[in-house]
This record gives C-alpha cells, sequence and structure tokens, in this order.
C-alpha cells in the first residue's frame, strides 16, 4: 500500500525531511509527496483522508527563525487513550508541543489529528531550538538549562519516536490492516580515550604527588602502593597495573555481550588543560590501537577541544589518526567521530565533520544530563539550517556518558541501585521502538568496583 502524503504549498524542505524520516524511516511506509492548497498534512489511499493539524509549517519564515515560535510553559498533556488511539508511549501523557490535543473520528473515511507530530518532531529533532537561542555555557556548549525538553520533562523520553507512534495509532484507524516497520534496539558502546595511561606514571614527581593525595586526602595506604607499583611496572614497558589500562577488560566485556566497540582517539592537543596529552604515534598508543583492530572494534577519531568549530585544526588531527591506522596496517575506514567535551555546533560541526569524510558523529548529548537531546536514540541524517537540506553525515545520539550521572559538577549521584535503574530505564526506551543505547563509558573511569558491575549491566 502507498499513501499519498499531500504538504501545504509550497512544499518546506524542513517539512518534508520530517514527514520522511517519521513516516518512512520509523514507520516504515511507502508514500508519494505532493502539494496542496490546504493548510494542513492529508495522508490519503483507499479513499480514505487523514487530517494532521500543521501549526508549526503553518508559521511564516521569518516566524520559524524567531525565538518565539519555540514551545513555551505551560505545557499541555494529552491522553491519546482517550481518544481512542493505542499510541504506544513510555508513559500515559503525551507532550502537545504544537497543535491541540485531539484525535476525531468523523466517518469511516475521514479523520483529523490535532497534534502536530510533524512540526512537534522537527523542531526537537532538528535542534531549531539551538539555533535561535544564543545562550553558551563555559564550554561554547547549549546546555540543557536551557532547553525546553527539559523545563516539560521529556528529556528522558524518546519524544520522536513516540509522536510517530502516535501517527501510527491514527493511521490504524482508518486503516486497521496496515502494519508498521518494526526494528529490534541496539545497544551502542563507546569509550572516549581522553587519558588512555595514568598521567602520574609518567614521572617519579607525579608520582610521589599523587601517592601524597592517596595518603592525606583519600587516606588509603593501599592506594598509595599501588600507584608506586603502577609507575615501578610502567617504567618497565608493564602497563598491566594501570586504573587507566581497562581495554583488554572492556573488549573482553562487550565481546561476550556481542557488542562492537568505538573507541575515539585523540589526535592532537589544541588546550592543555582539558586535551590529553599522549602521542597517537607512539609505540604504546600504536600498540593499543593493533589491538582494538585486530579483535574487530572500531576507531575513532576524538576531536580535540578547539576543533570543534576549526576545520584546519581538525583536518590536522584527521591525517594523524589517519598516519596512525596506515602505521598499524589498519584495513578499517575512518568513519566515526565525536567531539570532546561534547563541544557541538550546530550550524559549523556536522558540516565540518562532513567535508573531512565522516559518515557519523556522536557528539549530541548534553554532558550534565542523560537522555535524549533530539527525542530519539535512531541513528538520523543531520538536517542543516543553512542549506534547508538534509547532510550526508549522520547522527549517533548520545544517551548515556557515564560522568553525567556519576561525577561532579553533573548530576554526582550514588552508586546505588536507584541510579543504576535509572540509567537501565533510559537504556529499556532507547531500545523499545527500534533505536539505540549509545553509550559513552571513558576507560579511565572504572576505578571503582562499582563501576564495572554497572557497566556489564549496561552493555548487556
Amino acid at each position: 500500500m502507498k499513501f499519498t502524503v499531500s504538504l501545504p504549498a509550497p512544499i518546506q524542505p524542513e517539512q518534508e525531511w520530517i514527514v520522511r524520516f517519521l513516516l518512512g524511516e520509523i514507520l516504515g511506509f511507502e508514500f508519494v509527496i505532493k502539494e496542496t492548497q490546504t493548510l494542513d498534512v492529508l495522508i490519503e489511499v483507499q479513499e480514505k483522508v487523514l487530517v494532521i493539524s500543521s501549526v508549526f509549517f503553518g508559521l511564516s519564515e521569518q516566524q520559524q527563525n524567531s525565538i518565539d515560535c519555540l514551545p513555551s510553559q505551560p505545557f499541555s498533556k494529552w491522553n491519546p487513550v482517550k481518544s481512542g488511539l493505542q499510541a504506544e508511549l513510555t508513559s500515559p501523557q503525551i507532550v502537545v508541543l504544537y497543535g491541540k490535543a485531539l484525535f476525531e473520528m468523523h466517518s469511516t473515511e475521514s479523520a483529523s489529528l490535532g497534534l502536530d507530530v510533524f512540526g512537534s518532531a522537527f523542531v526537537v529533532l532538528s535542534q531549531l531550538e539551538e539555533r535561535l537561542k544564543t545562550a553558551r555555557d563555559e564550554h561554547h556548549r547549549f546546555s540543557s538549562s536551557d532547553s525546553f525538553l527539559v523545563k516539560a520533562n521529556i528529556l528522558e523520553r524518546p519524544i520522536v519516536e513516540e509522536y510517530a507512534n502516535v501517527l501510527y495509532a491514527a493511521m490504524l484507524r482508518l486503516w486497521p490492516r496496515i502494519s508498521r516497520k518494526r526494528e529490534e534496539g541496539k545497544v551502542n558502546v563507546t569509550c572516549d580515550v581522553d587519558h588512555p595511561f595514568s598521567d602520574y606514571a609518567n614521572t617519579w614527581a607525579r608520582t610521589i604527588k599523587k601517592m601524597g593525595g592517596d595518603l592525606v586526602r583519600r587516606k588509603s595506604v593501599n592506594t598509595a602502593v599501588k600507584s608506586f607499583q603502577n609507575t615501578w611496572n610502567s617504567k618497565k614497558g608493564n602497563f598491566s597495573s594501570d586504573p587507566f589500562n581497562t581495554f583488554s577488560w572492556i573488549m573482553d566485556q562487550n565481546e561476550k555481550a556481542g557488542n562492537q566497540v568505538t573507541f575515539y582517539f585523540m589526535a592532537g592537543v589544541t588546550d592543555e588543560l582539558r586535551d590529553g596529552n599522549y602521542d597517537l604515534l607512539s609505540p604504546r598508543i600504536c600498540g593499543l590501537l593493533l589491538e582494538i583492530d585486530q579483535r574487530g572494534h572500531k576507531i575513532g577519531l576524538h576531536g580535540s577541544y578547539l576543533t570543534y568549530n576549526r576545520p584546519d585544526l581538525f583536518e590536522k588531527e584527521v591525517s594523524v589518526i589517519e598516519r596512525a591506522l596506515d602505521l598499524i596496517g589498519s584495513k578499517q575506514n575512518l568513519i566515526e567521530t565525536r567531539q570532546h567535551y561534547l563541544r557541538w555546533s550546530l550550524l559549523e560541526t556536522p558540516l565540518m565533520h562532513q567535508n573531512a569524510g565522516f559518515q557519523f558523529d556522536s557528539s549530541v548529548g548534553f554532558a550534565e544530563l542523560p537522555g535524549f537531546r533530539v527525542g530519539t536514540g535512531r541513528t538520523h541524517s543531520s538536517f542543516s539550517h543553512i542549506s534547508r537540506k538534509p547532510l550526508l553525515i549522520k547522527q549517533k545520539p548520545l544517551i548515556l556518558m557515564e560522568a553525567s550521572v556519576l561525577d561532579e559538577p553533573y548530576m554526582a549521584l550514588s552508586y546505588n541501585e536507584s541510579t543504576l535503574d535509572l540509567m537501565l530505564r533510559l537504556k529499556t526506551k532507547a531500545k523499545q521502538f527500534g533505536g539505540s543505547f549509545t553509550i559513552l563509558w571513558h576507560n579511565c573511569h572504572f576505578l571503582r568496583s562499582e563501576d564495572q558491575a554497572f557497566y556489564q549491566e549496561l552493555i548487556r
């Protein structure tokens, strides 16, 4: 069955992009798009029509480029079941960002959906809010505290997937025999290699300072002894006792779970205080790269601190990591990237990544909170607000970084059952509708046994 989707003339590329994502990529239906002189979106086949409210795309171009077009409090909520729609949701009520909390069957051949599913999904997925709001944090990142997703309490929901599910439920009322595409959710495990090995082990002076901290602040003789042993062994070329050298363990655990890990390595230093201090071309790191490559895991580029909007600096780091892959004789293509500190500019970074030849970026997630920054865990094409068309590079949204939950200055939650439950709920929601649960756990964040226990639960 092929539907006809009529969009208000003239067709806006933004609306066509989100229609193709919801109706095509998520739900898996075949359809053709044409223009209509009506103000709403029409989905038609077999002489039946579903009319969908088009509030956002009904705004003028000038209004769509104004901060006033963004959703604001109070946010309306709707329980679709009470309107006769059996939509799969993570919670009974869904937030109505645009449109009305309404579904009506006018006859067996006609129905209308008041919730503007396409406009609502577009604003979230395209990160329009980040283009229209200028406030940024100390790292020039768009902050979760400025996001309407947080204010509407929907950051922990794959809201774009849920809008697609409401649309599907409405279509089922007219065409009860249709069947949407179903995909199995995945776990996408990643590791940012900021510090492959303990910095203090480079010199005895740093080691002594570290041991002093172990004794005075941490009050642990055992830890101080381990710090000494690590430096002693490292000087002899034995790195097995380094607490940051967890790569083999990470690969062991994920191979048992059937996962392929992506390790993002830094290939330059543009900020000495924030970037890693290792040489990607050194024998020690090349040996690590070789082990990762030979075990079938992926190697990506972790763009250093200043590169997120500096193509000149980024290209230099691309050249370095490509040289490293050549040195170890790797046959894998360099197609994955993520920016250090999750620094990311909506109008600059994805285009820079695309121009450098990358196919996937996984920088889009809030550093201070876990959740669905773009309303889905599903891999999707980035949309350019400059050219007004989708880019070739695809986003793998970052749902959970361990530091967001466990560390200062972010949530800093304790290692307990409720914290693990929070993480597992995000995993369940990301996979529930066929998306991916992309998790970032740094190799240097396994200093406690609880880290390992949490990690093993999350990667299954």
